[in-house]
C-alpha cells in the first residue's frame, strides 16, 4: 500500500498562509516546510530542492510538494493515499491553468466526475506529487544538466519526458492560486489561477483511471524554449 505525505516549499513573507496549510492538512511547521533559508531569496529551484529532500517517514512512498501561496481542495490529505495507489508510478499534478471546463465536472448527490489528463499537461509546480524513488534521481540530473535554471516545475517536465514518466492531471483541480498572493518569479504567462478548482466534499472519489476517463488533449504548454532544446538534445544522445 502506497503513502504520500506532503511537504511544502516557503518563504517567510507568506508563512500566514503555510501556516493555514498546515492547519489544513495537518502538518508540523518544523517537520514539513522548508523555508528559504538565502538572506535575499532566489529562485525557485533550491527552495523545491530542498523541500523535496526533506526526510519521510517509514513507509512512506510519494511526497505531494505545496508552494507557499496554494490553496487546496479540504480533503485533500485523505484524498493523496488513493491517488497514489492508483497511479505509483506517475508525476501527478493536482494543478494546471489550462481552461478545462469543457469537462463539465459538476458535482452530483452520488458522485464528483473526473477526468485525467496524460502525458499532455504542464507539470506546475503549484501541487506536485512524484514517487520517492525518483526524487534523487531528478535532482542529480537536474544539477548536472541545468544548474542554473530557476524553474523547478519546468526542469521536471523535461526530466519526465527524457525518461519516459507519464504525467497525469486530476480535472477537477484539488489545488489553486491563492487569489491575493502572487508569484514571486516572472513567468512566460500570467494564468496562474485554476478555472477548474474544486473545494467540495471529495471523499466519494475513488481516482480509478481508465480508458473512459482518461484523456489525451493538443494543450499549449509555455516553457523556456531553450530548456526544450536542451532536453531535446540530451534525448537524443541518451
Amino acid at each position: 500500500m502506497n503513502k504520500c505525505d506532503i511537504k511544502i516549499m516557503a518563504t517567510k513573507w507568506r508563512r500566514e498562509n503555510v501556516l493555514a496549510l498546515c492547519e489544513q492538512l495537518g502538518l508540523d511547521e518544523s517537520r514539513d516546510v522548508f523555508y528559504d533559508d538565502r538572506p535575499n531569496g532566489g529562485d525557485a529551484m533550491y527552495t523545491a530542492e530542498k523541500a523535496w529532500l526533506l526526510p519521510s517517514e517509514e513507509r512512506v512512498t510519494h511526497r505531494l510538494l505545496l508552494q507557499d501561496n496554494a490553496i487546496v481542495n479540504p480533503h485533500l490529505a485523505e484524498a493523496m493515499d488513493r491517488i497514489v495507489n492508483e497511479l505509483p508510478d506517475a508525476l501527478v499534478t493536482l494543478f494546471t491553468y489550462h481552461d478545462l471546463r469543457q469537462f463539465d465536472i459538476k458535482p452530483t448527490i452520488d458522485r464528483v466526475t473526473y477526468v485525467w489528463l496524460k502525458n499532455n499537461c504542464m507539470t506546475d509546480g503549484k501541487g506536485l506529487c512524484m514517487p520517492l524513488k525518483h526524487i534523487d534521481s531528478f535532482v542529480q540530473w537536474r544539477r548536472s544538466n541545468f544548474p542554473t535554471y530557476p524553474h523547478d516545475d519546468a526542469a521536471l517536465f523535461c526530466w519526465c519526458q527524457l525518461n519516459e514518466i507519464d504525467r497525469y492531471c486530476i480535472v477537477p483541480n484539488l489545488v489553486s492560486t491563492h487569489p491575493r498572493l502572487k508569484s514571486l518569479l516572472k513567468h512566460y504567462f500570467n494564468k496562474r489561477y485554476s478555472k477548474c478548482f474544486y473545494v467540495g466534499d471529495i471523499s466519494r472519489m475513488d481516482f480509478r483511471r481508465c480508458e473512459a476517463n482518461t484523456v489525451r488533449l493538443r494543450l499549449p504548454i509555455a516553457i523556456d524554449p531553450e530548456i526544450m532544446k536542451k532536453a531535446k538534445e540530451l534525448n537524443e544522445n541518451a
